[in-house]
């Protein structure tokens, strides 16, 4: 868990924190903004957050590539989640599965050139950051543990996920989205990477959300 800080407050501090003291005054929230999209063994390009998701469970941005206005958003941390289940790999035959998966997503599956390595980059109203390598990004949060079986024949099982939850790329508050401003977040690779199955891929914005108090 997170340290914060435990800090005696008067009652005027708690209700001047707790409400806007000027007229349009935004409240500031920690916030999360994601979207998720699907990557396939064709896929060379994701670009996201440019879709409106219609479930929760897979985009909470509120509008199509841009914050809405009037509120402001300040990225700390940028990261990716890979969205994989075990998997159990026949003695006989090659150890493709989850680790393998994310393995090629993360780094393409042409070691010896790396040419097929992904990078990510913001295009912000125009203006380009990055392109950043894609394993600099790291889960927000994933399954750690082991599990065991009693099998008939011999074989392997897989699991693995995208690092550990460290916050991804820090950008500790140096970009900031401002209302209406269109962006939007591209994945592109070097080319296809042959993976066992499709898997959906969420990135995540981890900062501040600066909100209209409704």
């Amino acid at each position: 868990m997170r340290a914060f800080p435990i800090l005696a407050r008067t009652i005027g501090q708690l209700r001047q924190m707790a409400n806007p003291q000027l007229p349009g005054q935004l409240e500031a929230q920690f916030g999360i903004l994601y979207d998720t999209q699907v990557f396939t063994s064709s896929t060379t390009t994701l670009s996201f957050f440019q879709t409106l998701q219609t479930s929760k469970n897979l985009g909470n941005l509120g509008a199509a590539g841009q914050i809405p206005d009037p509120n402001y958003f300040e990225l700390f941390g940028l990261c990716l989640d890979i969205f994989q289940n075990p998997t159990v790999t026949a003695a006989a035959s090659a150890p493709a599965g989850a680790l393998t998966d994310i393995t090629y997503i993360l780094q393409g599956d042409a070691p010896t050139t790396g040419a097929e390595a992904p990078y990510i980059q913001l295009d912000k109203n125009g203006k380009i950051y990055g392109p950043y390598p894609l394993l600099a990004l790291h889960t927000l949060g994933g399954v750690i543990g082991n599990g065991w079986g009693t099998e008939t024949t011999a074989t392997t099982g897989q699991y693995g996920n995208n690092s550990v939850p460290d916050g991804g790329i820090p950008f500790n508050g140096s970009i900031v989205f401002t209302p209406r401003e269109v962006f939007s977040w591209s994945i592109v690779w070097g080319g296809t990477v042959a993976v066992v199955a499709s898997h959906a891929l969420r990135l995540s914005m981890v900062g501040v959300y600066h909100r209209k108090v409704s």
